[in-house]
């Protein structure tokens, strides 16, 4: 059995969190990433984890070709997604 794991851009709320919902409901563990409304993004997490899937937040502007961010945004973004949920 393989282990679904979905990355999700711009997850902190609208469609993003719909489709964050969506994938959970299905058996999916999400990365949730957004730019900077911490609050909206723990809800979303909230709801993934509240239908018994796992969610990391990765806060970070990914729409810059620097990625300036706190993390390396992508990069970042997609390790997490490979490393932490392969330890949990």
């Amino acid at each position: 059995m393989h282990r679904k794991i979905a990355l999700i851009t711009g997850g902190d709320s609208g469609i993003g969190r719909a489709v964050a919902l969506a994938f959970a409901r299905e058996g999916t563990d999400v990365l949730i990433s957004y730019l900077n409304e911490d609050s909206d993004a723990e809800e979303t997490a909230r709801v993934v984890r509240e239908v018994g899937r796992q969610a990391v937040l990765a806060p970070g502007d990914i729409s810059s070709g620097a990625l300036t961010c706190s993390r390396g945004c992508c990069t970042w973004a997609v390790l997490c997604s490979a490393v932490i949920f392969s330890i949990r």
